[in-house]
Order: C-alpha cells, then structure tokens, then sequence
C-alpha cells in the first residue's frame, strides 16, 4: 500500500497509459500526457507532447505487453517521480516477430485540473543478457 495519495494517484495515472498503450486506445493515451510535455524518447530523440501522441496514433506506441517493474516512486515537489524498468513486446504486424525490449524509464507526473498527466519522461533501451 502507498502511503501518499499523490504518489498512488500517479501510479494509477501510470497504469492506465499502459492499458492505453496496450489496447490501441489513442484517446486515452493521449489524455494523460500534459500539454508541455518533453520525452527524451527510445529512439535517441526528443518528443513534445504533440509528436507523442502522433506516434501513438500512428501504431509506433502500440505493444502487445507492457510491463513496468518501479523502483522508485517519491516527490519532487508537487510532481511524482517514477523510476525502473519497463519490458514491453511491441505489437506484431504479422510478418515481423517481435522480442521483448527492456528499458530503463524516469517519469515526472503533474497533478493538473485534468488529472495525473504525464509531464517528463526519458526512456532508454537496454541489453539484457
């Protein structure tokens, strides 16, 4: 059990855009992101808010799994910092098999009049043996 509310309301904030993630929902996926949002993303790039949820709307943020182990969940101000691994296997388009891509992800989450959203997020693949 969390003990902080704000810190339980970003983790179910982050659970959510996972399910969006997984179930192709662009809408709800799009929903928690904040407007001003910046992502140093797994592709060794940088994406705002708009990109991102172009992306998604586009299949490239669309996963069969997507698993997040935390590590770390405390506060850094009025936001919520969230750290760990992410293992998520990326949606098949048939001809393609698909591996599982382990990440290590930092994400800040604002509480908003809307809600959770996400405000700053790095994400970066990695080597598992």
């Amino acid at each position: 059990m969390v003990a902080d509310p704000r810190i339980a309301g970003a983790l179910a904030a982050v659970n959510a855009i996972d399910r969006a993630a997984v179930a192709d929902d662009h809408a709800a996926f799009a929903a928690l992101l904040a407007d001003d949002l910046a992502v140093n993303n797994p592709q060794n790039g940088v994406s705002v808010r708009g990109a991102t949820a172009r992306r998604s709307a586009a299949g490239q943020i669309s996963y069969a799994r997507y698993d997040r182990v935390i590590e770390y969940a405390g506060l850094r101000g009025d936001m919520v910092v969230l750290m760990g691994e992410e293992i998520v296997i990326p949606r098949s388009d048939g001809a393609t098999p698909t591996r599982a891509v382990h990440r290590r992800f930092t994400d800040f989450w604002e509480w908003t009049k809307g809600g959770w959203k996400l405000t700053v997020r790095q994400a970066t693949i990695i080597t598992r043996p």
